[in-house]
């Protein structure tokens, strides 16, 4: 079975257009949406595009649909032992919402971050996301930041280059 795994998409068409052009030539059997979709510059085109899909989608609400966060945040620093304790004897768990790729084991178990199609806080630009096919593999899709960013910019939208995947560096923080 092959799982495809978008989180963060902020609004972001553009970026979600680039990632769906990568799955139509690889189909998924599913797609799982992490939450966060909306919230950004493109709201309802991108419900839009995720309502279209040809294939079963499967949607969790993140933070921003809450509107504000109540779940436990996991970073690239979280210590094995904290890992342990959040992955609570579980192979493999799938997570978002810090907008950054990660890939983190502690014992048997494994804690992967698919990132932000949207928004990432990347070094590079692009949309990242997560495909499950059984092996689990970080994906990073290319598309035109700069063509987003103009669209964005025409839209009236604060906070264009980081809506545009255009590599907003961001230091890591110790978990809390």
């Amino acid at each position: 079975m092959s799982v495809a795994v978008l989180n963060d998409i902020h609004g972001n068409l553009p970026a979600l257009e680039a990632v769906l052009a990568e799955l139509r030539a690889d189909p998924p059997d599913a797609v799982v949406v992490g939450g966060d979709v909306a919230a950004g510059p493109q709201p309802v085109e991108v419900l839009e595009a995720l309502r279209a899909l040809p294939w079963p989608v499967h949607w969790l609400r993140g933070n921003a649909d809450r509107a504000g966060s109540d779940e436990e945040r996991v970073t690239v620093f979280a210590p094995p032992e904290r890992l342990a304790r959040i992955l609570g004897g579980e192979r493999l768990v799938v997570g978002g919402h810090t907008h950054r790729q990660f890939d983190l084991r502690a014992g048997a178990g494994r804690f992967v971050n698919a990132g932000s199609v949207g928004r990432p806080y990347e070094h590079g630009p692009g949309a990242y996301w997560l495909r499950l096919d059984p092996e689990v593999r970080l994906m990073r899709t290319e598309y035109d930041t700069a063509a987003a960013t103009a669209t964005f910019r025409a839209l009236g939208y604060p906070a264009r280059r980081q809506h545009a995947g255009a590599g907003r560096r961001r230091r890591d923080r110790a978990p809390l």
